[in-house]
């Protein structure tokens, strides 16, 4: 569960709504797991800002761009830490493709590097920064899936069915986005404001 949302908040109720509103329409794509990943880790994860951004070079300084996480994601630091930077990884892809899509495209063409990504066997160098966003989130992904088989099998599925089918989640979430941003109309279900 985030730290950053109390366990009894009123918005995990509606991030759980949410979510399973979409997966009523995407049934195809359900799994209890990827639902309460969805709905108790990161959708409140990245309720504030600056745990959007929790990634943190050696100097401190948060990580906002794609490149710099992967770097990160390199890192030697034991197979735990490497799950939960490649699990923030794809998260954060998920999450920004999906809420802010219009916003990976203007930071992604300002970034001075190029946007270059394994897809398979084959490195490929991608012109639309959302497509390469998603090509690293199914990525980080897959190498939080291997990094998980050794400690956590359930994560390990979870993981792996995310980058299989990484563009479908992103419909999930997109579907999720407009039932937060109805919400917040009034007559609404709550207050949530994107």
């Amino acid at each position: 569960m985030s730290p950053v949302i109390p366990p009894d908040h009123p918005i995990r109720e509606l991030f759980s709504n949410a979510v399973n509103d979409a997966f009523r329409r995407r049934s195809d794509l359900y799994s209890p797991e990827i639902a309460s990943h969805l709905s108790e880790e990161m959708l409140p994860g990245f309720v504030h800002v600056d745990h959007i951004y929790r990634l943190r070079s050696l100097g401190g300084k948060p990580l906002r761009a794609l490149p710099g996480m992967i770097d990160c994601a390199a890192g030697k630091e034991g197979p735990e830490r490497n799950f939960e930077v490649n699990l923030y990884i794809g998260d954060f892809v998920l999450f920004m493709c999906s809420f802010f899509p219009t916003l990976v495209r203007s930071e992604s063409r300002r970034a001075p590097t190029a946007m270059v990504s394994r897809v398979g066997g084959i490195i490929v160098s991608f012109s639309e920064p959302l497509e390469y966003y998603v090509a690293e989130g199914r990525n980080a992904y897959n190498r939080a899936a291997r990094t998980a088989a050794a400690f956590d099998p359930s994560s390990r599925e979870t993981c792996r069915k995310l980058s299989e089918k990484l563009e479908s989640y992103l419909e999930v979430l997109r579907m999720v986005k407009s039932y937060l941003e109805k919400s917040a109309m009034p007559g609404g279900r709550g207050g949530v404001i994107f």
